[in-house]
């Protein structure tokens, strides 16, 4: 079974959870104790106590289990739990991920998973001031909140307020929103997070070309590009959220042998 470890405070957004637990099949959070939040950022820290924030990590769906550990560093829980998969947030880049070595010696691997809420509220509101955009800024960040908590289509979602604004103004604004979302969701998709979507996007030839023609049928070009990441959250969803048996090889599985082979 592949474990998933990454470490976390309340306020890490839950989509870097989701994503990490949609790469395999059990995620196991490393929370830093009271003493130690205490340690590295003062004693006024942390706000929220250790039971609280691993009640609030346990309460998600995609959390399989928290670990609270003294250290200033996670790494010998890491050792203990030897992970195939590391995951962090893509600003530890520079600081260095604790446990890397270890994990890639060991045949793992370590995943730094995109702060994309940021990169879509900035992109957002470069795209809505140039078009002329009422309350450009505002809607930026609606659409990067809301792309944050809602895996894929959350960049959809978020873009149908900037859109009754453009259709409010002219049909041209709002068919330049239309193209920005649809663009954006697919350099998201493909470009920023291409480790995640390397993981997650991985459809049976089957299910991609079923899903392109389907979305092609409904919605011309921008379905055809929406349809693969549509029908990846649904497959991620499935595995995440639906518990999946193997059948075993067991003499009660055996298909009973046919009377012209007796």
């Amino acid at each position: 079974m592949d474990q998933r470890v990454g470490q976390a405070d309340v306020e890490h957004q839950r989509r870097t959870l989701e994503a990490a637990r949609a790469l395999g099949d059990c995620l196991i959070v490393c929370l830093n104790s009271d003493a130690s939040v205490r340690r590295l950022k003062g004693d006024e820290r942390p706000l929220v106590g250790q039971d609280d924030r691993a009640a609030v990590l346990r309460a998600l769906a995609c959390v399989d289990a928290v670990v609270v550990f003294d250290e200033d560093t996670p790494l010998e829980l890491i050792r203990q739990i030897r992970p195939d998969v590391l995951v962090k947030g893509e600003d530890w880049a520079e600081k260095g991920v604790v446990g890397r070595e270890w994990v890639e010696s060991h045949g793992g691997e370590v995943v730094l998973a995109p702060l994309l809420a940021g990169i879509s509220a900035t992109l957002a509101w470069g795209v809505f001031a140039l078009i002329g955009l009422d309350f450009p800024v505002a809607l930026a960040l609606w659409m990067g909140i809301i792309s944050q908590f809602v895996p894929v289509i959350g960049t959809y979602l978020g873009g149908a307020l900037p859109l009754i604004i453009a259709l409010l103004d002219s049909p041209g604004k709002a068919l330049a929103v239309v193209g920005y979302v649809v663009v954006y969701q697919q350099i998201e998709n493909y470009l920023l997070a291409p480790k995640l979507t390397a993981r997650t996007m991985s459809l049976h030839p089957a299910v991609s070309f079923g899903s392109a023609i389907a979305g092609g049928t409904l919605m011309g070009v921008p379905g055809a590009l929406m349809a693969l990441p549509v029908a990846a959250t649904l497959q991620a969803f499935i595995s995440t959220y639906i518990d999946r048996y193997k059948v075993v090889e067991s003499p009660l599985t055996e298909e009973p042998p046919r009377k012209d082979e007796e």
